[in-house]
């Protein structure tokens, strides 16, 4: 059994119980053909980017939200270097989100 057929081992009870609620929504989102999860990401990402408004903003907060998410789900398998890097994105698209909404 390779390491990515094991579960992760979350040592918090939230994230336990994130995981678990999220399996579902999990299951779904790979169903899905890969390409409509990239256009579906590039979407929010470029959209968010162009429109230099409260609605792109709000773009990127979703995009920020979902990778956040995944953030999360994956913390546990993730090397600490590649933890920091991820949660500085997940960040940067944030703060880039707020400040097209706060103007």
């Amino acid at each position: 059994m390779s390491s990515a057929d094991t579960p992760p081992e979350y040592t918090s009870p939230l994230a336990r119980a994130i995981a678990a609620r999220s399996m579902p929504l999990l299951v779904r989102i790979t169903a899905l053909p890969r390409w409509v999860f990239v256009v579906g990401l590039t979407a929010l990402l470029v959209g968010g980017l162009l429109l230099n408004n409260p609605i792109g903003g709000v773009l990127l907060l979703i995009l920020a939200t979902f990778i956040g998410w995944l953030l999360l789900l994956s913390w546990p398998v993730v090397a600490p270097k590649g933890r920091l890097l991820r949660l500085l994105v997940v960040l940067a698209v944030a703060g880039v989100g707020i400040s097209q909404i706060v103007g």
